[in-house]
């Protein structure tokens, strides 16, 4: 999609920068890239059966 390939330039422009190393750029890649594949597999609807409820929000 359009939205994680302009991440992903933003995130080699801080490689350029200095900001982050080549290592940790793959890392963040790749994490962004199993997080698209598990949306796609939803049919980009949020898994809402994940979804922690804090202490006293109990219903």
């Amino acid at each position: 999609m359009k939205v994680f390939d302009q991440k992903k330039e933003i995130i080699d422009k801080y490689v350029e920068y200095g900001v982050f190393t080549e290592e940790k750029t793959q890392k963040i890649k790749s994490h962004m890239d199993e997080c698209f594949h598990k949306l796609e597999e939803n049919r980009f609807i949020p898994n809402w059966d994940n979804m922690h409820i804090k202490h006293g929000d109990e219903y």
